[in-house]
């Protein structure tokens, strides 16, 4: 998957900063996408994404990104789970989705 998004960041000549992030709390982000850089009047903007290979999503995959989003040193642009379930899910402000229409989605430049 990080094959994907990082040949869609080149060939879209976006060149977003792609992160791994580990949480002083040992909880971890599979990949934070920097959609807009830090400034001194502004706070850097990011897309954080989640990664599972289960057919099931659970809500505590949601927490280390949440934390992120709750901490407000960046501002969050949005939020992800990508898992091998089939459906769309939604709470709050996470977002949920199937690889298949993850992928759509990064491809037609909804993502990021």
């Amino acid at each position: 998957m990080l094959h994907e998004i990082r040949a869609h960041n080149s060939y879209s000549r976006k060149n977003r900063g792609l992160f791994y992030y580990a949480l002083p709390s040992d909880l971890e982000v599979d990949l934070i996408i920097e959609t807009r850089k830090q400034l001194r009047s502004r706070k850097s903007e990011i897309v954080a994404i989640e990664f599972k290979l289960s057919k099931r999503w659970q809500r505590e995959w949601e927490r280390p990104i949440g934390d992120i989003a709750v901490a407000k040193k960046v501002d969050v642009a949005a939020m992800y789970g990508v898992y091998n379930g089939d459906e769309i899910l939604q709470f709050d402000n996470f977002s949920v989705l199937p690889v298949a229409e993850f992928l759509n989605r990064l491809h037609s430049g909804k993502i990021f």
